[in-house]
């Protein structure tokens, strides 16, 4: 079948991303193609986990305000409140 039917058929408009699953399906058949490999980018905050840590077990924040300003005078990282709190 031709690959532009392929595409079709799959609703796959992308010839970059029908190409990179022929080569996935090629490399290890429809396990390959199930597996989902999403970049899922991290926090700045994270490289200073350690040292958060620290300093709210040692004293726990009242307020996410508080939290957020700790933070700040720790890491030098401003972030919002939504941010801090999902941190």
């Amino acid at each position: 079948m031709p690959h532009q039917e392929i595409g079709k058929l799959c609703q796959v408009h992308s010839r970059s991303t029908l190409a990179r699953y022929f080569r996935q399906y090629q490399e290890g058949g429809l396990n390959r193609l199930r597996q989902l490999k999403f970049r899922k980018p991290e926090s700045v905050l994270a490289l200073y986990r350690a040292e958060i840590e620290a300093e709210i077990t040692e004293k726990p924040p009242a307020t996410l305000k508080e939290a957020r300003y700790r933070i700040a005078e720790v890491t030098g990282v401003h972030r919002s409140l939504t941010a801090v709190h999902r941190f």
